[in-house]
């Protein structure tokens, strides 16, 4: 059976719109805002969602019907409500769908051929300067968290991460958001908690490596209680 494709409508502050069509308009929205902050793209939706926010941006499913038909609805508004550029953000005529949606298979291969592949210095300055001085709201924040989920760092990519926090003093709300995350997600309320994880890791032998890191965090967080 096919699967349903909807036309979604983005609405900015300044009354521009842009029209969209999607499978998935929730994982839709979470890439457009990993385009706009994570990659620093710079299409005119791109730029809109740096400018304005995510936060304010009205959204809206406008249709739901099977690819051919959303495909000639989507084309048939945007000539209507007028959303090509410069009076919205749509840079084409749409009844176009990404290749990749229609064929996940072909999305998995162009991924497959991707990894490993590394960014040029001059690029990531490119994006690490586009990216400065962006404020990223509660929506922001959640959109890129789900556009992150399932990825996998590499041993090296963790070690730079480290070496990055090395010596940097956390603020105490930093702490304190650490620390009521961990209440909630790992919680040891109360003593029979504690003896239940003491029985379950009785017994268990660990390597020397496991031995190290374990100090080597237990020390990080006495560094920074101290500090």
């Amino acid at each position: 059976m096919e699967q349903a494709c909807s036309v979604y409508e983005l609405k900015f502050p300044n009354g521009k719109l842009y029209i969209g069509i999607s499978k998935n308009p929730e994982k839709r929205w979470a890439s457009h805002c990993a385009a706009a902050f994570k990659r620093a793209r710079n299409t005119l939706l791109c730029r809109a969602l740096r400018k304005y926010g995510p936060e304010v941006v009205e959204r809206k499913i406008l249709l739901v019907g099977n690819v051919q038909y959303a495909q000639e609805m989507e084309q048939k508004i945007i000539a209507a409500w007028k959303t090509m550029h410069p009076l919205g953000y749509n840079m084409m005529p749409g009844g176009e769908m990404s290749p990749f949606l229609l064929y996940p298979e072909l999305a998995k291969a162009v991924g497959e051929r991707r990894k490993g592949s590394k960014l040029s210095e001059e690029t990531k300055n490119q994006m690490s300067l586009s990216a400065k001085g962006v404020a990223k709201t509660d929506s922001h924040k959640k959109a890129i968290s789900e556009s992150r989920k399932g990825m996998k760092f590499s041993a090296e990519h963790a070690a730079k991460c480290a070496e990055n926090r090395r010596g940097k003093t956390m603020s105490e709300s930093a702490k304190a958001a650490i620390s009521a995350f961990q209440k909630e997600n790992f919680p040891m309320k109360n003593e029979e908690s504690r003896k239940k994880v003491s029985l379950a890791l009785r017994g268990r032998t660990f390597s020397e490596a496991h031995k190290a890191a374990l100090r080597a965090a237990w020390l990080l967080r006495k560094q920074r209680s101290e500090a």
